[in-house]
């Protein structure tokens, strides 16, 4: 990959140990910063959140959170 540009949220590390952060990736790119997503109480909407939420089986405030129906449906089989 040969990326024109970056876009990332604020909070954005990578790398080992989540040493990279936005000022390292500008010596190879362009980058723009989002702001944050927030959810009608202000609260911010982040991956990890909706990790969390799917983690613990809140599937609806996921699907919410995520603005459309994009998870997989699954339908029961009788074996």
């Amino acid at each position: 990959m040969n990326p024109v540009e970056v876009w990332e949220g604020p909070n954005f590390l990578f790398g080992k140990g989540r040493k990279g952060t936005i000022e390292v990736l500008c010596h190879q790119f362009k980058v723009e910063v989002l702001q944050p997503l927030t959810c009608e109480h202000g609260e911010m909407i982040s991956t990890s959140r909706i990790r969390k939420l799917l983690e613990i089986g809140n599937y609806q405030q996921a699907e919410k959170l995520l603005g459309e129906e994009c998870l997989p449906s699954f339908k029961a089989v009788k074996i």
